[in-house]
């Protein structure tokens, strides 16, 4: 892997609830930069045992795989409010926790837009 970022400042954009493009762009470049990014896609998964493995190599594999999920996972609170990274509880996945941002923060229903138009007026 290249090099390792701060989990204290992973990207300069620290997402607030209305910035969610924004920071999942920056989000994206990072996690593709340290060769992490199939994980929040689902396409790295957690290892199952392959037939013939020994039980040392199916741990080290494993522990591989929680690692790098963890460093997404703190990534991820570490750009984030508190206010937002409350939510978190209960995610143990980067995928899962990728899933619920995108569902959580993309959706374009009119109560998200008027929330969005009321902050924009509030900055105004």
């Amino acid at each position: 892997m290249a090099s390792n970022p701060s989990h204290s400042n992973p990207i300069s954009v620290v997402f607030n609830g209305n910035n969610y493009i924004l920071w999942h762009h920056h989000m994206t470049i990072l996690l593709k930069s340290q060769g992490l990014h199939s994980y929040v896609t689902g396409t790295s998964k957690a290892p199952t045992q392959i037939t013939n493995e020994s039980a040392v190599d199916f741990a080290k594999r494993t522990n591989e795989w929680d690692i790098n999920n963890a460093k997404i996972l703190g990534f991820i609170n570490a750009s984030t409010t508190a206010e937002i990274n409350q939510q978190f509880l209960g995610y143990t996945t980067a995928k899962s926790l990728w899933g619920f941002l995108a569902k959580r923060y993309t959706s374009t229903g009119l109560s998200h837009q008027y929330q969005q138009w009321t902050t924009f007026q509030n900055k105004r």
